[in-house]
């Protein structure tokens, strides 16, 4: 099954991945997609009427790798759902649905979805607000980035054991 839209091929890539090394190294791992249907799922979209909003292959990290989707190790790509904050994996990569990682829709299907629309940025700034605190208090060093709009990329980092207020803003 290949996916052609934006650019993103379900199994198309080949290896070695982030995944892959991960699992080479023993490392406990799982990708986590909102609105993702099932386990490993080869749907490319899918409108979830749970979470109100649009799961996408294009913001699936892991499936459009062969080594990941044709081996066990697509089982651990599960949807949001699954996520168990008292046993997270070492390494856990989260997906927001469409509307709530501020893409949105052009559609009216979901509420608060309207891409450009300041309902969807206060439902994305809701989404954050009620995700980051729980993985925080469940021991886990979040990392937030930000790549709307045409203006710089942000990212920040959060945890039990990162120094509030230090900055990074260069290469070193």
């Amino acid at each position: 099954i290949y996916y052609t839209g934006a650019g993103s091929t379900l199994g198309g890539y080949p290896g070695p991945s982030l995944w892959d090394q991960l699992t080479s190294a023993r490392i406990p791992w799982a990708v986590y997609q909102e609105g993702m249907p099932s386990a490993c799922s080869n749907v490319t979209s899918y409108n979830d009427p749970v979470t109100q909003g649009q799961y996408n292959l294009y913001h699936n990290p892991a499936e459009n790798y062969s080594t990941v989707y044709k081996s066990s190790e697509c089982q651990n790509v599960q949807p949001l759902s699954a996520l168990n904050l008292s046993a997270l994996p070492a390494v856990s990569f989260i997906t927001p649905n469409y509307c709530d990682d501020m893409h949105g829709m052009s559609t009216n299907q979901f509420p608060n979805c309207a891409v450009g629309s300041t309902a969807l940025a206060q439902r994305s700034d809701a989404w954050l607000a009620n995700w980051v605190p729980q993985l925080v208090n469940a021991g886990a060093t979040v990392f937030i980035t930000y790549d709307e709009g045409s203006g710089p990329l942000y990212a920040v980092e959060t945890g039990p054991f990162v120094i509030n207020g230090s900055k990074f803003t260069g290469a070193t």
